[in-house]
């Protein structure tokens, strides 16, 4: 019969009692990036792997850890405006919550519409306070038993794009697929069943 056997590990220093800062290569700011470096980063991305889709055209992505669903967004608002931004999703971060909420005071995007999967407020609920705190002016929010995750985008040129995928809305992604096509009636049929629940 197997018996348990009682390990003694060394526990780990996670901070030094003092800092070293002399004869450091660290050079302060170096890891700073400005919102501006990021989004051209994220744009960058996904223009070396396919572009963006011409009309009636589909992509089929997988990435590995160096794309999230967020940048998708980023790469076609930098051609245009958002009129209308629906999106599905299971988990979302803070971060982009606040990003949404950026775009939207900035004008970038018109409507955004969420819907939410019904366990994220106890998932998440920093992430989902924060987003019930935007409601009223920024985010028209649905609850739902939900694990789609799916981005409709209409632009203001009137173009049409749906992305869906395995990606979250979050800066924790991993190997990941997507789907990123230009179709009016693929949009169509995502933003009606979403709005009527």
């Amino acid at each position: 019969m197997l018996k348990p056997i009682r390990q003694n590990r060394k526990s780990k220093s996670i901070l030094a009692d003092k800092f070293v800062t002399e004869n450091s290569n660290f050079k302060a700011g170096s890891i700073v990036l400005s919102n501006q470096t990021v989004f051209f980063q994220a744009i960058n991305k996904i223009n070396q792997i396919a572009g963006i889709p011409n009309d009636n055209e589909d992509y089929r992505i997988v990435t590995r850890k160096n794309i999230n669903s967020f940048d998708f967004i980023l790469l076609l608002l930098h051609k245009n405006k958002i009129t209308d931004l629906t999106i599905a999703f299971y988990r979302i971060g803070k971060k982009v919550i606040q990003e949404l909420k950026n775009l939207k005071d900035n004008k970038l995007i018109t409507n955004i519409t969420l819907l939410v999967n019904d366990g994220f407020p106890k998932l998440c609920p920093d992430a989902y306070n924060l987003m019930k705190q935007y409601e009223s002016n920024t985010f028209k929010i649905k609850i739902e038993n939900n694990h789609t995750k799916i981005i409709c985008v209409r632009t203001q040129d009137e173009k049409y794009y749906v992305i869906e995928g395995s990606g979250n809305l979050s800066n924790n992604s991993r190997i990941e697929q997507y789907s990123f096509t230009q179709n009016k009636s693929l949009y169509e049929f995502h933003t009606e069943w979403i709005n009527n629940i």
